[in-house]
């Protein structure tokens, strides 16, 4: 294979012949220009920019992030230690910026990507992007005994502020979810109320972050194991980036590889039968995984996870991207695609066309990257630049699998006790029409022990499938312990992922619901306050303001959610008895959500009766229905029931499971066979901001004894 770049000279060389000739030393002519930056009018130029001063939280993050690499990558650039000095000014400035949350840890707190005007908060992401540059700073101070003796307690600081904020607050809030070896972090489920600067849950929110977040963390988390030698931060490292090769999807014609936004990892990412987030290249946004291959060579400079057959495979994934005058994204889906500039230093190609587009653009910025890629990264070429030895580095041991059809295979949860009777969900994502075929595989000899699943699937567009595995092993009938693979086979493509049937220890939760038995029933008026075993409330409360004939209902506002859980994984042929009162808002005419209600399957699908307005609905006249499973909350239906301002009577009858009813007034609504479940497990009801408040009243669930 061939390596472009490559040379003998060591950092330590260059470092030794930069100090010969000067702190400015710069080793290519056309990069002189960044002499004429001085680093204090640059650091008040970025200052100037107004994002910093009226944005708060996550957002101003993004903002602050955009210039913290400049300061640090212009030092390694010129060895002007004037550099240092303005780079701790700008981080000591948005330092500055942190608050402490309810839970005494500190973050940068405010607006959240929620858009909810009622929370604040801080961002995992935040907290990312904003540690990274310092860093650096303190891991470049900290290898200098003469940048040491200048910049060292700064450092120091930025080292501690940033094991308490990125490593300490994630960890205590339990937002790190490992299974089976793989790492993942997912949103914290509470936030800060506006009103009472205290905590409110918001638990049906937490999902996993967006996969470049994890990469932005695992850098932070990767720099701190540089500076402290750690082994425990490596390790997390590890985690987090062996899932990302893992998820790598191989194109073989061009051998190079593709991977997803956002991938699910932990129970709460499936819903039903659809993931809680859409799996996919981004569709117009290529900037993410242009930072994602950045910090991929990070990792691989550090000796992790990457070998030097992954980063090729990323450079003719680049190469591919690029098709004559235009840009395809990497799977080839859109045409959000740009260059991978952190790949210049291994590729000749990259090289030329990224310093080419530096020297054609006319600001400091660019001449500060400039001088980086030619006075430090392009004599690297294909050496690690963070380890000693090659003896140091520990890569992950998987070649890429095909992905072009099969483009998503995860095992949710990998790891299944039987003490808990736990399922997992084979979650599979499709793309064009064939035989899907679920295997499982003996771990240690490959040996395939029967099928999971297997089903024939039609349509062009990528497509869900989601079936459940109780860990039984189909050779034996048995829930066997012991280690497996799970195989997906589609269209000649095969993928598999590791899993493991372990006994566990029985989980005592004291919020599970209680399981409702044949011949029993549950009646809810709302007299008395309502049991956190079996409600789920975000925002939804007992209200006196209005009621059918007590003196409470439930209310739902805007934003408002409540589950009532009386199952578990199985649904239940019960009769379902609600009133529902609705305020008859009108819109003639636009867009517009109101609030619903219905029940939840024992798998996690929603079926919801809603009003909304579309314009091939008429949300004035009648309601509508959705069930998540189809397309989670995007396919609407009208039901032929009208709507009545006041209370109404729905039924949602699941006694006969073979032909279920459901009904309003004693009308029955229009829902098509295939969406309508045999049973269920529980109830769910949101608010909206569009249609008025929702109140809920006089709730009876029977259970025939048969």
């Amino acid at each position: 294979m061939k390596r472009l770049f490559r040379t003998t000279r060591t950092l330590k060389s260059l470092a030794a012949a930069a100090a010969l000739a000067g702190p400015a030393l710069l080793l290519a002519p056309d990069a002189q220009a960044v002499d004429a930056v001085n680093p204090q009018q640059y650091l008040q130029n970025v200052l100037r920019n107004g994002n910093l001063h009226n944005t708060t939280g996550e957002f101003f993050a993004w903002h602050a992030a955009s210039a913290a690499d400049d300061f640090v990558q212009a030092y390694e650039a010129t060895e002007d230690p004037a550099w240092l000095d303005a780079a701790a000014s700008y981080y000591d400035f948005y330092f500055d910026r942190l608050e402490e949350d309810p839970d005494g840890h500190l973050g940068w707190i405010g607006e959240t990507v929620t858009g909810d005007p009622g929370i604040r908060g801080d961002a995992l992401v935040g907290d990312a992007i904003l540690l990274r540059a310092p860093l650096r700073f303190a891991e470049i101070v900290l290898n200098n005994p003469e940048l040491e003796e200048r910049f060292g307690d700064k450092a120091r600081e930025y080292v501690d502020l940033a094991t308490r904020i990125a490593w300490d607050k994630w960890n205590e809030r339990g937002t790190y979810h490992l299974d089976n070896g793989f790492g993942s972090y997912h949103t914290h489920h509470q936030y800060i109320d506006v009103d009472t600067g205290e905590w409110v849950d918001r638990s049906s929110r937490v999902i996993s972050d967006n996969l470049n977040k994890h990469y932005a963390i695992g850098i932070v988390i990767l720099r701190l194991h540089r500076i402290t030698g750690e082994e425990q931060y490596a390790q997390r490292v590890f985690e987090i980036y062996s899932r990302l090769k893992s998820m790598f999807r191989h194109f073989p014609e061009d051998n190079r590889v593709s991977w997803n936004f956002w991938m699910p990892h932990g129970p709460y990412d499936i819903e039903g039968r659809s993931p809680t987030s859409w799996v996919a290249v981004h569709p117009n946004r290529p900037g993410y995984q242009a930072s994602e291959v950045g910090r991929i060579v990070e990792v691989y400079d550090t000796g992790l996870v990457f070998d030097e057959d992954d980063i090729q495979r990323l450079i003719n994934t680049n190469h591919y991207m690029e098709q004559g005058d235009g840009w395809r994204s990497s799977d080839g889906s859109t045409d959000a695609g740009t260059r991978w500039s952190s790949l210049a230093r291994f590729d000749e190609h990259i090289y030329d066309a990224y310093r080419s587009s530096l020297e054609n653009s006319d600001s400091d910025g660019s001449r500060i990257r400039l001088a980086y890629l030619e006075n430090v990264l392009k004599p690297i070429g294909w050496e690690r630049r963070y380890i000693q030895s090659e003896d140091d580095v520990r890569t992950y041991d998987r070649e890429p699998e095909p992905g072009v059809h099969l483009s998503m295979n995860q095992v949710i949860p990998a790891t299944l006790e039987t003490a808990n009777n736990d399922r997992a969900v084979l979650a599979t994502q499709v793309r064009g029409s064939g035989n899907l075929r679920i295997a499982l595989l003996d771990a240690e000899t490959g040996q395939e022990l029967g099928t999971l699943h297997e089903e024939r699937v039609t349509g062009d567009n990528a497509q869900y499938v989601m079936p459940r595995w109780d860990g039984t092993n189909p050779a034996t009938g048995e829930k066997d312990l012991g280690a497996y693979r799970v195989q997906w086979s589609f269209r000649g493509e095969t993928r598999v992922q590791d899993v493991r049937v372990t006994e566990g220890e029985q989980r005592d939760d004291p919020n599970a619901p209680d399981v409702l038995q044949p011949g029993g029933h549950i009646a809810i008026d709302f007299t008395d306050e309502l049991d956190p075993g079996q409600w789920t409330l975000e925002g939804a409360a007992r209200s006196d303001e209005r009621a059918r004939v007590g003196d409470h209902s439930l209310r739902l506002g805007a934003g408002d959610t409540a589950r009532f859980m009386f199952g578990d994984q199985d649904n239940l042929p019960v009769r379902i008895t609600m009133w529902v009162h609705e305020e008859g808002v009108r819109r003639s005419g636009g867009n517009g959500e109101g609030p619903r209600w219905g029940v939840v399957t024992g798998i996690g699908d929603i079926l919801a009766i809603r009003i909304a307005w579309r314009g091939y609905l008429a949300g004035d006249q009648e309601y509508a229905w959705t069930n998540t499973g189809d397309n989670r909350w995007f396919n609407l239906s009208g039901s032929d029931v009208p709507r009545r301002a006041g209370w109404s009577q729905w039924v949602f009858d699941f006694t006969d499971p073979q032909n279920p009813r459901i009904s309003a007034n004693r009308q029955d609504a229009n829902i098509s066979t295939q969406s309508t479940p045999k049973g269920a497990a529980g109830l769910y009801f949101s608010g909206s901001s569009d249609a008025g408040p929702l109140y809920i009243d006089d709730i009876l669930i029977e259970y025939p004894d048969r």
